[in-house]
């Protein structure tokens, strides 16, 4: 899990802008904010892996992250290149 985090806040980091949803501080802090919760718990989880708190708390981690990435790719695709979705936009009537 905490691997996971760990590529997925370093997509968010590598597709930030400025004036985006994801400025480099705000996605530097909800990226630490999402490693912190994953490393807390999966603390927990391996000292005491019955513990309901530690599953949450990685849990969270991980869609704390998946949710900074999801946002970066999706400003990195719309703004950035938004030639690649010209196919799409056309075959909608």
């Amino acid at each position: 899990m905490w691997a996971t985090s760990l590529v997925l806040v370093a997509i968010s980091l590598a597709t930030v802008r400025a004036g985006g949803p994801n400025d480099p501080g705000a996605a530097l802090v909800e990226g630490g904010a999402g490693l912190m919760l994953v490393t807390v718990g999966a603390i927990l989880v391996g000292r005491l892996p019955h513990h309901l708190v530690g599953w949450l708390l990685a849990s969270g981690g991980v869609v704390l992250a998946i949710s900074v990435a999801t946002a970066g790719l999706a400003d990195y695709g719309l703004n950035a290149h938004p030639a690649g979705f010209e196919p799409l936009i056309r075959s909608v009537p």
